[in-house]
């Protein structure tokens, strides 16, 4: 092959697809064992606890009034998921209904994912995709509160599964059938449709058309932010008390608030979806160029909410076309990785000079890494380069791998801790599995266990030997992903039974509707007793939706602060010396009288628990003391409930 050959752009990337019966149960099974030991089923937790209690809100009103999520609206009435959730809630029960929708959503989003993987690879790489999008961290954005594919019940998963479906249908040509599904994503979560929606758009319409769309878009924000003054709420600048409110709850919505190493994410993934395109070609480098739009939009965008905050504009995140950049990126680069390869001893070193610098290059590695990857058109162009590389590959590589060295040693001894946990402590430990779940590995270890079973199924497979250790090889990831569902399958997991039924004292103390703090409970007030929640952190997650909820949340926070929970603060991140004075207050065994004299002041406020008795002037006695096990299975926790109006002056 001559040394210009390999580095002709438009290459057809062909794998040979010919797989026999075996070697496809093989992946089939590979795939499932990893992607259920990676997405363990943790009960209502994280933002499932605000969409289960969205859900309640719809069946019950009456429960939550007053409540500080509920008080002013919350994002719910842009969904078709809350009333979804609300019925299947009604016949079988919250936790249930937990667990059947994130079951459900989770299997559907592997069929997705392997739908869009198998239209846009050929052969054996929709299989090398899927499992690489299965063992790969899911995390996108900053302070790792999204990852796609989320593991609880939410509009977003069911979202990001008609959305993936629905590229898959438009990429095939099934044009009504990927728009209609665009549209059903649309309406379970607008925020996280959009980038679909923009890819669908760009592979559909003209680019004169795209542009002149996008041009319209960007000129929109700032005749927003100073030529419309009378708007409505959503369209008007955020004041600096909103923002700031906003700012301090949520900074991972603001661009201007991440890290480097957050912002070089997306900027890698751009990447490697761009020298994608320009080795594609006909309707692929379309595709890839569409997803690059999207995520391209949707980051300027939020970059314009950082300037010009339109509340609107700041709610829609668009900076979450983040999670489609990276499910269609990880797919890229596996394309990539078989194209580069086969381009030569050039196209080999690139691989390893971007792996380098994505693994070794720190922060800075990542733009170095997709420095690389956007002029490597340029770069395979330049004759005394590739002379060079020719010439002195093998140093080259000795070099990047040298530079590597420490990174592989540090991830090399994970893998061996991981190792052992699972075939020696875990083996050993087994009788006594108790209700916790026993496994929870790193990426690394799914990683390294995954390719190697993935190179004995894609081995001489007409040899018994290689079919004798690719079965061993599944066998083993099937019986380590069992091993991590052990606790699921028994009847006491938490998760699945939730909590005793209150009682009856407590019930009684607390009449229903009483709007009420409960020191670290705010989950329990909504789920096992039925009442409204004063405040929390948690409940302070739609202040960027609303300038009356972030104004309450504030005030609400603010005021039980004074009792120095858990669960006072506004803000998400918390300076070392504060979280220490924090820690410090917590770990205290008693709660100052005065403060909860001075927390009781609010008229709105009815009863007050906490979990820790008063100390200090002047003596108050609790209206009930009451002991209460909030898990199943849990030993009971003394309770001490005040009724406000008997401390007010």
């Amino acid at each position: 092959m001559s040394l210009s050959e390999p580095h002709r752009f438009g290459f057809d990337c062909t794998v040979d697809p010919r797989l026999s019966l075996g070697q496809r149960l093989a992946l089939a099974l590979l795939t499932f064992a990893i992607w259920v030991a990676t997405h363990r089923y943790s009960g209502i937790w994280h933002d499932g606890v605000l969409y289960a209690g969205q859900a309640l809100n719809r069946l019950y009103p009456e429960r939550f009034v007053g409540d500080l999520f509920f008080a002013y609206g919350s994002q719910d009435s842009f969904s078709v998921f809350s009333p979804l959730y609300a019925g299947l809630i009604s016949v079988v029960g919250i936790n249930p209904a937990s667990l059947i929708l994130t079951v459900f959503a989770q299997c559907a989003w592997l069929v997705s994912a392997a739908l869009l993987a198998k239209s846009v690879l050929q052969g054996v790489l929709p299989w090398v995709g899927l499992l690489a999008i299965t063992a790969l961290p899911r995390v996108y954005g900053a302070d790792d509160v999204f990852a796609y594919a989320e593991v609880f019940a939410t509009a977003r998963v069911l979202s990001e599964l008609l959305v993936l479906a629905g590229l898959a249908c438009l990429y095939g040509g099934r044009r009504v059938a990927g728009n209609s599904l665009l549209l059903g994503a649309a309406l379970f979560h607008p925020v996280i449709a959009f980038p679909g929606i923009a890819v669908a758009f760009a592979m559909q319409a003209s680019w004169r058309i795209v542009l002149a769309a996008s041009t319209c878009a960007f000129l929109a924000v700032p005749l927003l932010a100073f030529g419309v003054p009378d708007a409505r709420e959503p369209l008007r600048v955020m004041d600096s008390l909103w923002y700031g409110i906003s700012i301090e709850r949520s900074p991972f919505v603001f661009l201007g608030q991440w890290e480097l190493a957050e912002l070089a994410q997306p900027v890698i993934w751009v990447a490697i979806l761009f020298l994608a395109s320009r080795m594609s070609l006909g309707f692929a480098r379309r595709f890839w160029h569409s997803v690059i739009y999207a995520g391209t939009i949707g980051f300027a965008l939020a970059a314009m909410a950082d300037c010009w905050p339109i509340a609107l504009l700041v709610q829609m995140q668009t900076w979450r076309s983040a999670w489609l950049l990276q499910v269609c990126g990880i797919l890229a680069a596996v394309w990539l990785i078989q194209a580069l390869w086969s381009q030569g001893r050039f196209g080999r070193l690139l691989l390893i000079a971007m792996a380098t610098c994505l693994f070794a290059g720190g922060d800075w590695g990542f733009f170095a890494g997709a420095f690389l990857a956007m002029s490597y058109s340029a770069l395979a162009r330049w004759r005394p380069l590739v002379d060079l590389v020719e010439k002195h590959y093998p140093l080259f590589v000795a070099g990047f791998v040298f530079a590597s060295l420490p990174e592989v040693l540090i991830v090399m001894r994970e893998l061996v801790g991981a190792m052992r946990a699972v075939f020696i402590d875990a083996m050993l430990a087994l009788p006594q599995v108790s209700s916790e779940l026993v496994l929870e590995q790193p990426s690394v270890f799914w990683l390294a266990l995954g390719t190697m079973a993935l190179f004995m199924i894609l081995s001489d497979w007409s040899k018994p030997v290689f079919r004798v250790l690719a079965g061993l090889a599944v066998l083993v990831t099937l019986l380590i992903s069992g091993l991590s569902w052990v606790a699921l399958l028994r009847p006491e997991y938490r998760p699945l039974v939730g909590s005793d039924e209150p009682p009856t004292l407590l019930r009684e103390a607390i009449p229903p509707g009483s709007l009420t703090y409960m020191e670290g409970g705010h989950g329990y007030l909504w789920f096992v007793l039925g009442r409204p929640s004063y405040a929390s952190h948690h409940q302070a997650a739609g202040v960027i939706f609303s300038r009356r909820t972030a104004l309450e949340a504030q005030r609400r926070l603010n005021a039980i602060a004074l009792l120095g929970t858990s669960d006072e603060r506004l803000q998400w991140r918390i300076p070392e010396s504060e979280a220490i004075m924090l820690a410090g207050k917590e770990k205290r065994k008693w709660i100052p009288t005065q403060a909860l004299v001075s927390v009781c002041q609010d008229p709105i406020l009815d009863f007050v628990v906490l979990r820790r008795p008063l100390r200090g002037e002047p003596a108050v006695n609790p209206f009930s003391v009451v002991p209460v096990a909030l898990q199943k299975g849990q030993s009971p926790t003394m309770l001490y409930v005040f009724e406000c109006r008997r401390l007010r002056n």
